[in-house]
Formats: structure tokens, sequence, C-alpha cells
């Protein structure tokens, strides 16, 4: 058993492949075929060109841009290295830009030459670490803050904080009108936020850091004389501002009285206790802010405020409730939470809970902390992601000085700050990492942080803590410390972070540098190169190597050839070459996705035992299991190798009753986890069976049970099995179905039900499903109820009811059901009979009774006795058209040919999916004109007769037809029509079709150029003798290469000559592709040999074979006689794994 990733389909190709990174992507897929190239030049790609290596950078710009399509490339990560940012040019289409390590000689480029050109980009982010010049970054904003990016609506500045941002340079008259959220991470003075504001009339978000107002220079007297900034930012409704040096007082006159009133939520970080008083705060809020939700709060100091009493938990509850007691603050659900710890660097912090951002600062013993509930103190920190721990020398060891209530779910960054004096702390590190995890989840842990490289950090601590990392992938840590790890803790790190003290050109350093620093505190010449011969052994995942030098501010221009003359590049990646993407690196939640589409079979037979991680998500996975159509081979997987081991994971299973599987091999009661369960083909005794098993799935809410067209049901069959998950359920047991018992099927909402006495329908609506919506059933009409239940009031939510081939009269159907159902909203009939084409009766009925009714569609099959005329059949038509049924976009049509002996009259447009039509007789007539009647049709029987006139069906309106019939009505030796194919051709679109079937003996020769215009074409069903003609007993080289490239399901009919096998030789080289056949023949006795022929030629790639013999050419005992011979012959040419089934007078076959 074989299974190609070329099988999937082109969307599951595009859904898989746009997980992986690109870069990997091409490298694995591109050039494979013409199909893949195809699929890759149309992905929508998001390319992370971020701390790659100059080869991979060129792999980008040479190979793959010129083999994609450039408006396909959504977002860009790229570094500003060696120029890089100069290639964002090409990519016009750009909607998301993010550039790192930002450099301020590419800056005015970057704005005047690059982003104006980027008319698409609506969400830019820029990162920089090194000092930017003022007037770069001035030119920066003019661009931004201007029409001249015309759809950017994000925007992030995240610039070190080497100086403060302006906005001096901006046009007054060319604002950005599409800009709704900017961060701003780098200090900006009050004046020139106020400027700032002018520029940005439509923002909703804005996050900025703020500092003191009384800076040199005037002031802007018309920017001060703006009392409410409503008038500027009218749609500001979040602010999350950082203020340092500003006094709540200063802040609250110049800043929060003038934002607009309607803000949603306003989120204040600040180094002054002033803001601490919650009567201040309720005054302001209340009074300026009516629709705020959402109030967060931040002060952090470094020392305790004076005339602050904090030695007791009852000391902090006295500063806190001024925020924690007011009326106004407990309606907001708005709370305060104080942390004091003499030990920490920040030393008291008030917040908000929950704690408002992403980074918080603390230690893990001595500190206090007001009043506040476990549930709540639990929560408070649930949205930190970044936590920076202070470690000191003094710890009191007792449980009572660990804030155990404290606890952090979701870190990915933890660092750890150090006040350690001592080389050997008093406090034990195995204790310190148990009350550690206690505090924190360590699980989600990515990144690790030792920042200090002149603080002691203890060596077990460290050690200890990263073997109990999963995730981990990132490292930042002093080279010293580093020296002193168990490599083997960290061996999947992906990104190192080496800190250094000093740098050295020369190795030894200098003596004095000797004397002041350990050789582990200075990085050498000698030390880089010795750490990239054996970084790439120790870490085989390692992507970024980083060498930090504390206080250096750059390398000079000797270090820089140096690394020229001993670091090409290419050298340094000759140990770590560009590696091809592993199917590993995607995530478990991917991988399910992925594993979703795939056939279980094919997946369980790729992945399991491969390695703990996917048996593990195996096991886990919800199985979709079909047995339609499968192979012997496949169903054997299923049934030795995944039902004993999964079954409990199946949560869908679709299956056909052949080969005895279901009484002998397939055990539904171990699928305890069912929840779909699809079964066609059912036998009576196979149905006795599986009824009992059916309250056994305590989980199954769609239940679909068809019964073969050949079992036959002398007596009633009765359903009581109760099912209380069951929320759509199919019963098609062709006979009379009879439901009792006690059970409610009250989660029922969908029902389709066949052969069920009309008498009972309302009854049975009130008792057994009460919440059903809809319904579609067939009714059985040819008995009299002598067992109803007693009346009683109808209660019932049915919205839409379906009635097929309806047999039963009008007048009953009307008095019995169709009046006592006054909540449809959907009705449609299909009825046999010419007392349903009266449209006066229906629109009586229709007003009257169906007052919520928002769909109607009839289709009536009558007689054409009873409409012989041309005027009768108009008579019946006239009737709806009414003012009524226009009102309500209720038109109709009649359709009459003289092939059949039938004429139907329909809603518009057709519901039904099956049609008959005659090619050149068919007569239509309809109550209007502008509508494609036959848009819904998708499988049509056409009947082909000569006739001297032309089309008189609509040109293409059989549009949607993937089964097509051809019923030919032509004599032997008749002329037939001289376009016949045009004219078919002129009604439905060929390429559409998926099915094709030739019904009748007579056929012009030339049928087969069909065969060049339908692509989608799976099957084919054709007589034998018209298979010889059209294919000149298959050795037409032209069609016989049409066949071989489309036809996966062949069914010859009328097979009653086969003196001569030859066309059968060469049926399995034109057929090669097939996996299912149909024979028909009329001798049993040519069964013989041609059965060991096919058996001998194409037994190794048919799925499945049925052969059908005629009943009428049977003598007795043949069959009996036939199959002896058939297990003797399959026995000894070891065929005996071929499943082998007789019923009646078909023989089917499972290879």
């Amino acid at each position: 058993m074989t299974f190609k990733l070329e099988e999937l389909p082109s969307e599951l190709l595009w859904l898989i492949l746009e997980y992986i990174p690109p870069m990997d992507l091409f490298r694995t897929f591109f050039n494979l075929n013409q199909r893949f190239n195809k699929i890759l030049r149309l992905l929508h790609y998001r390319f992370n060109l971020s701390c790659i290596n100059r080869n991979q950078f060129n792999y980008f710009l040479n190979t793959i841009l010129p083999s994609i399509e450039h408006n396909w490339i959504e977002s860009l990560y790229i570094d500003d290295i060696s120029d890089r940012i100069y290639s964002i040019s090409t990519f016009k289409s750009l909607q998301s830009l993010t550039i790192h390590h930002l450099r301020t000689e590419n800056i005015v480029s970057l704005a005047n030459d690059i982003l104006v050109e980027l008319k698409k980009l609506n969400s830019l982010r820029l990162y920089s670490e090194f000092e930017l010049q003022e007037r770069d970054i001035n030119s920066l904003m003019i661009v931004i803050f201007s029409q001249r990016m015309p759809s950017l609506e994000y925007c992030y500045l995240g610039f070190q904080d080497h100086g403060y941002v302006g906005f001096d340079g901006l046009d007054s008259i060319n604002q950005t009108l599409s800009l709704k959220k900017l961060i701003i991470d780098r200090w900006c003075r009050i004046r020139d936020f106020i400027r700032l504001l002018h520029f940005i009339p439509n923002i909703t978000h804005l996050t900025i850091r703020l500092f003191d107002l009384n800076v040199k220079g005037p002031f802007v007297q018309s920017l001060n004389t703006i009392n409410d900034f409503t008038t500027l930012v009218p749609n500001l409704i979040y602010l999350r501002a950082k203020l340092a040096e500003i006094p709540f007082e200063i802040a609250t006159k110049i800043l929060f009285l003038r934002l607009p009133s309607n803000l949603r939520e306003l989120s204040l970080s600040t180094w002054s206790i002033g803001y601490g008083n919650g009567d201040s705060w309720k005054s302001l809020l209340s009074s300026k802010f009516p629709y705020l939700k959402h109030f967060r709060l931040i002060i952090s100091l470094d020392r305790i405020p004076q005339n602050y009493l904090v030695a007791s938990i009852a000391d902090l509850d006295n500063i806190a409730k001024s925020f924690n007691q007011s009326k106004y603050f407990l309606d907001h659900h708005w709370n305060v939470l104080i942390n004091v710890n003499d030990h920490d660097r920040l030393k008291f912090v008030l917040h908000t809970v929950q704690y408002p951002i992403e980074n918080f600062q603390t230690t893990l013993y001595d500190t206090r902390h007001c009043t506040m509930s476990l549930s709540m103190m639990k929560s408070a920190y649930h949205h930190v992601s970044k936590l920076s721990l202070t470690l000191f020398d003094e710890r009191i060891s007792s449980s009572a000085n660990l804030t155990e209530n404290r606890y952090f779910p979701n870190l990915n960054q933890l660092t750890f700050l150090s006040n350690i004096r001592n080389e050997y702390p008093e406090y034990s590190p195995d204790e310190y990492f148990n009350d550690l995890k206690s505090m924190i989840n360590l699980s989600t842990i990515t990144c690790i942080n030792f920042a200090e490289e002149n603080h002691h950090y203890p060596n077990k601590l460290v050690n200890l803590l990263l073997k109990s990392l999963p995730k981990l992938h990132t490292l930042i840590i002093p080279y010293r410390l580093y020296t002193c790890l168990e490599t083997q803790s960290i061996c999947n790190l992906k990104i190192l972070t080496l800190i250094f003290a000093a740098y050295s050109s020369i190795s030894p350093p200098a003596t004095r540098m000797r004397d002041i620093l350990t050789r582990h505190q200075i990085l050498t010449n000698d030390l880089i190169l010795e750490l990239l011969q054996t970084l790439f052994s120790s870490f085989p995942d390692i992507q970024t190597l980083t060498l930090t030098v504390r206080g250096l501010d750059g390398f000079d221009s000797q270090f820089s050839e140096w690394l020229k003359a001993n670091l090409l590049e290419n050298k340094i990646m000759s140990s770590h070459e560009m590696q091809i993407s592993k199917f590993d690196i995607l995530p478990n939640e991917v991988l399910l996705e992925i594993f979703e589409y795939l056939p279980p079979a094919y997946t369980f037979e790729t992945f399991y035992f491969l390695n703990k991680r996917y048996n593990s998500l195996l096991r886990s996975i919800r199985l979709r299991v079909d047995l339609f159509n499968v192979s012997k081979q496949i169903f054997d997987y299923y049934h030795y190798f995944l039902f004993p081991d999964v079954s409990h994971c199946i949560v869908s299973l679709r299956c056909e009753d052949v080969f005895d599987r279901l009484t002998y091999q397939i055990n539904l009661s171990n699928f305890i986890s069912l929840e779909y369960l699809t079964i066609t083909n059912i036998k009576l005794s196979t149905l006795k069976n599986i009824i009992p098993h059916i309250n056994r799935f305590p989980n199954l809410t769609y239940l679909n049970l068809q019964m073969s067209a050949e079992a036959s049901m002398t007596r009633k069959l009765y359903f009581e099995q109760p099912m209380p998950s069951i929320e759509k359920c199919i019963l098609n047991f062709n006979r009379r179905l009879i439901i009792e018992g006690e059970q409610c099927y009250s989660n029922l909402k969908y029902l389709t039900i066949s052969r069920y006495h009309i008498d009972d329908l309302l009854l049975f609506l009130h008792i057994y499903t009460p919440e059903l919506k809809y319904l579609t059933i067939t009714f059985n009409d040819k008995y009299n109820s002598k067992t109803l239940l007693p009346k009683t009031e109808n209660k019932h939510h049915l919205e839409s009811l379906t009635v097929k081939q309806c047999r039963v009269p009008f007048n009953r159907m009307e008095k019995l059901v169709l009046t006592s159902l006054p909540r449809l909203k959907r009705l449609n009939i299909h009825a046999m009979g010419i007392d349903y084409a009266d449209g006066k009766r229906w629109e009586m009925l229709l007003s009257k009774c169906f007052p919520l009714l928002k769909a109607f569609f009839l289709h009536t099959t009558f007689p054409k006795e009873e409409a012989s005329t041309p005027a009768l059949r108009t008579q019946l038509l006239k009737t709806f058209e009414t003012m009524y049924f226009s009102s309500h976009n209720l038109y109709f049509a009649l359709l009459y040919h003289p092939s059949t002996s039938a004429i139907d009259l329909f809603s518009l447009p057709l519901v039904n999916h099956r049609i008959h039509a005659s090619l050149y007789d068919t007569y239509i007539e309809k109550t209007m004109n502008d509508i494609n009647i036959f848009e819904n049709v998708n499988e049509l029987s056409l009947f082909l007769t000569t006739s001297g006139e032309n089309l008189k069906l609509p040109k293409s309106c059989f549009s949607n037809v993937k089964n097509l019939k051809l019923i030919s009505r032509f004599r032997q030796y008749e002329r037939l029509p001289r376009n016949l194919f045009v004219d078919i051709s002129n009604l439905v679109t060929f390429s559409k079709l998926e099915s094709l079937e030739f019904i009748g003996n007579t056929f012009p020769s030339t049928s087969f150029v069909l065969l060049d215009y339908t692509p989608k074409l799976e099957s084919l069903s054709i007589s034998f003798s018209n298979l010889i003609q059209m294919t000149k007993a298959l050795t037409d080289q032209h069609s016989c290469q049409q066949l071989t490239k489309l036809i996966k399901h062949l069914n010859i009919t009328s097979a009653d000559d086969l003196k001569d096998l030859a066309v059968f030789e060469r049926l399995p080289l034109v057929f090669c592709t097939l996996e299912s056949l149909s024979l028909h023949l009329a001798n049993l006795k040519d069964l013989y040999p041609l059965l060991i022929l096919i058996l001998q030629k194409m037994a190794r790639i048919l799925n499945r074979m049925s052969i059908f013999i005629d009943v009428y050419t049977i003598e007795a005992n043949m069959l009996y006689e036939f199959k002896i011979w058939l297990i003797g012959y399959l026995y000894s040419h070891e065929l005996e794994k071929v499943d082998v089934q007789q019923i009646d007078n078909q023989i089917d076959f499972c290879f």
C-alpha cells in the first residue's frame, strides 16, 4: 500500500505547504515537477529572512524570487544587514513589513525610496538597538504620518533609548488618514505628543511613552490652547502610556481631561506614587470617561515611599483601600494589588488586577502583598509572558517567606537578575528550584536570560533549571557561566547569546586586563574561532550565535579586516549547511490538522511507530474511516491493525454491507466513540444484528442506514432503540417502518425516513420527535392503520418538510398532514398525480395554513393522457399565474416530450437533481422566462431521436450536469443527425461531466469524440457492442489513449458474444488505471474463460469487480458448480485473499 503526496488535491497541498517555511519549502519541492512549481508560484508567502546567512539570502534572491508571483508575497521579516533592506522594493504588493536591527544610515533611503512604493502596506514594524540620528528619524516620520503610505493601518516603532522622538518636521496639511493603531516605544515630550495627534485623525489605539512638560524652548501656544483632543482624534478608544516625571495633577490637566470621553481603555505605567490615590482616580474616571471598560495602572518604585508604612499586610491594605473599598471600582470589578520586597530592585509595585502588561519583576521570597482572594491572586499574572526574578543572599528558610499564592502559567521568557554578593549563598539551589516550580509553569518557557555578566549565579541552580525547560530554544548567558553548563541539558538550542566583559584582539590579553578579569570574561579572536568550530557539533539545531561585549560601542576597522580574512561566511557555514525542512518541525496543532485530511490507513502506515511523538498524536486524533470501494488490502489493514488498536479513536465510520464484513469482521460494539455512522446496501439479516447495537453509542449524533434495493422484506420492521444524542438520522428501509416504545428522540433535528404511514405522522412528531425541525419522508399508503395511538394535541417545531415520491392523493395529504403544520418555513413536495397540479388549490392552502412559509417547491408527474392537448397543459399552468405566486417569487414550468409517457410540472428552478429530456422534442412552458430552469440538475437522461427541427431547449440549460445518460432511440441503419454532438454540447457543459452512460444499441461510431472535451470524466457505462464499434475493437489509438487517461470505473453491459476474447486481452492495456469493473453477461459459460483472463491480467490494478449473469440463461446448480470451480481456481493461483460474494445472479470481487 503506497500513498503519494501528489495524490492530494491542490487545495489541500496549498494548506499544508503554507505551514512550511518558504526557504525550506523551495529546497524540498522546487523543480520536483510542473505541478509543484505551479503551486509554489501561486502560494501566499510570508518570508522570514531574519538571521539567515549570505548563501541563504542569495538563494532567496536568485532562485525563489524569479520563481514566484511577487504579488503573492504578503509579509516580510528582514534584518538591516549588508544592505538587505534594498531588496524590499521588489515587493510592490507587500502587506506586512518587519525590519530588525535598523541602522541610521539606511533610514532616509528606506523612507523615501522603499516605503513610499509600498502602496498596499497595512502593517509596519521597525526595531533598532542602535543610536539613530534625529534627522533620519524625522525623515521616517514625515513619510509614515502622511498620505504617502495610503494603506498603512498599524505601525510599531521600537527604538533604543538614545534620545526622544519629535515631530517638528511633519507637514500640517498632509495627514495620514489610514493609520488606526500606533505604538511608539521611545520617549516623547508632551508637546510633541500633542503635535502628533494633529496627523493621525483616525487613530483608535495609541501606545506611547511621555515625559515631563518642562523642557527648554518655547511651548507652541496653539497646541496649548487645545482643550479637547476629541477634535484631533475623535475615534481614539485605547490609550496606553508610560509616564515619567509628570506629576499626577499636571498629567490630569494637560492629558487626561483633554482625552476623548468615549475612551474604552486607559492603561498607564509610572514611577510616581502620586498616581496611587484611588479617590482622585474615581473622581476623574467617573466624570470624564462614562464608557470606560478597562482601567489599568502600574506604579513601580525602586524605594519605599516616604511616610508609607509597609511593615505588615494591614499597612498595605490601608494604602490600597482607596481603590479596593471604593464602590466605583468595585462596580467595575477593578482591584489593585501591592507587592513590597526590600530585597528586590523594584521594592514597591502597585498594579491593577489582572496585571496588565507582559513584563513583571519580583523575587521568589519575602514579598509582602495586600489582602487578595486566593482565586484573584492565582489569576493576577495570567497575562505575564516575561518575568524577571531577582536572586539575593539572605533567605529565611520557611514556607511563610514563599509567596505561594502567586502563579505565572504562561511565561515565555524568564530573566534572572542577581544581587548575590556571596559566591556560596546560604540557601540550597534544590530548595530554591522546588519553590520556583510551585510559582512558575516551566513547560512554556522558550527563552531564559542570565543578563548580568558581572554578577554571580549559582551554577547548580542554573543547570538544574535548564534540565527542566522542555521548550527552551533561546539562551542568553555570560560566557564564564556557560563554561560551567552541562551541555546535554541545552542540546536543542536554536539561539545562543554569550556575554563578555571585555574584548581583546590578542590572546592572551594584556597583563592589566588579566589582573582585573578572569579569562572567561574576555572575548578574543582565538576564542571566536574556537566557538565557531565547536558550537555546531554541540548544538546541531543552532541557528544564531551572538557575542555581546558589555560597554563596547563597536569594533574597529582592524577587527573588521580580521573578520573578513578569517571568517568568510561560506567557511562558517560549511559545517552547518542549510537544512531541508523536517516534517517534525511542525507543531502538534498543525500535524493534527494535516492528519485530518489524510485517509487513516495511509496516515498510520506512514507515521505510526516512527517515534513516540507520532504514536501519541495518532492515538489522540479523531479518526474518520471510510470503507466505501476500498481494496481488499486496505480493508485488511483496517481490520487486522487499526481496528484492534485504535477503535476507541474512531468517531466516524462509513461502510457497506458486502462480503459479510459486518457479520464477521467489523464489530460495531468496539467503536465506543462513534459520532457518525453510515451503512449502505444493508441485507435484512445484517440489519437485524445492527439495530440492537445502536443504543450502545452514547455520543452518536448522525445515523444513516440504507437498505439494499435487492433486500426483500415481507414483514414490518419495528424500530424502538433509544438514541439520546442523535441529531440527524436517515433510515431508508424500503418497506413499512414502525417506530414504537417509550423512548423520545429529544435531540433529533434532522430526519429522513421511508415507507412511513401518513396516518401516523403527526402523532409520531408529537411523541417521539418534539424538537424535530427538518423532515424528509416517503409515505406508505397501502394499509389502514388499526393500532394508532390516541389522538392528542400535536405540539412540534417542524420548520421544513420534504415529501418524496408521494402517491398519496392530494386531498388525503392536505387533510392528514399539511393543514396541521403551521410553523413550516419550507415545503418541498415531489408527488405523482394530476391533482397536485392545481395552482388555485395550492394558493388557498399556502395562504391559509402557512403564515411563516418562505420557500415552496413542487414537482408533480402525471400521465400525459390526463393533459393530452396543448390547450389542457396551458390551462394547468395558468392556475399558477396568480398575484399570490408572483408576489412570493414563485414561478412554475411544464415539461413534455414524446419519448416518455408522463408530463412534469414543477416550480422554478427545478429542485430535483435528476431530469429526463429529449434532445429535439422537449417542450417547455413556464410562467417566467428570465430564469435558469435546470441550474440544480446534475444528472440528466437525454433521449436521442431523429428530428428535422432545431433545438427547443435553451442554450446551456444543463450547465451543471455531472452525470449524463445518452439514451438512443435510433433504429438500426437509420440516418443519424449530422450535428448530434454539437447539439448536445449546446445544452450540456462537457467539461463538468464525471460520468457518461450510453444506453441503447445504435450510436455514431465517432461518439468517443466526447472524451476530448471531458477532462473530469471518471466513469463510463457502455454496451459491449458499442465499445467494440467506437474503439474499433480497442485498436483506435486516440480513443484508447483517452480511455486510459480518464476512466477509473467501467461498466460493460450486454456482453452476449464472447467467442473472440482478443478484445478482453487488450482490456487491461487500455484501462490500466481502472479501479472498478462491472460486466453484464448473457451466458454463464462465457464467464469461465473471461474470468481467468481478468484475474490473470487485472487483479493487481482493480479494487472491485462485479459480474451479472442473465437470470434467464442460468440452469439449476450452474452457479453452485461455478462457485466450487472459482474457489479452487483462486486457491491454486495464490488468490485466496480475494474476497468473493455471490447474491442471486451477481458475483462481487474485492481485490
